[in-house]
């Protein structure tokens, strides 16, 4: 058994590759293929044959199956809205409003923690600098 799995993945490689290059990020909104080469995927024709022959074997009309991909489209669509909504709200729910005011102290993340490159981190490396005073706070709340 396990030799069977090692030996098919040479002809499954491909396959796999294809279809995580075609397939959309829910993340970017766009496939890997798009961002490279700055179009569309277009499915080859030989991938769609099969699809409405097997349709037209099982006797469903060719305007039905069309209709069922153009559903299946707005359900993964209305899918994907949804899912950018709970993300958004999820993020929005981690996002903590805060106002600084003048003469308050606050804490200065360390250069590691900002990600400054070349910031050198230990395992007991301090996620903070010394407290700092607000001199200047904006209408915003943001530090000038």
């Amino acid at each position: 058994m396990t030799m069977e799995i090692e030996k098919g993945w040479k002809e499954e490689l491909p396959t796999a590759l294809w279809a995580y290059r075609t397939a959309k990020s829910q993340a970017t909104g766009a496939s890997p293929f798009s961002l490279v080469s700055g179009i569309e995927f277009v499915i080859p024709i030989y991938l769609v044959r099969p699809a409405v022959k097997l349709a037209q074997i099982a006797g469903i009309p060719k305007e039905d199956t069309l209709e069922i991909m153009e559903e299946m489209r707005d359900n993964a669509a209305s899918h994907n809205r949804l899912y950018q909504a709970n993300m958004k709200a999820r993020h929005e729910g981690q996002v903590k409003e805060r106002k600084f005011q003048v003469g308050q102290l606050v804490w200065k993340a360390a250069p590691h923690v900002r990600g400054v490159a070349g910031a050198v981190k230990h395992k007991f490396s301090p996620k903070w600098e010394r407290p700092y005073i607000v001199e200047e706070a904006h209408a915003t709340g943001h530090i000038g």
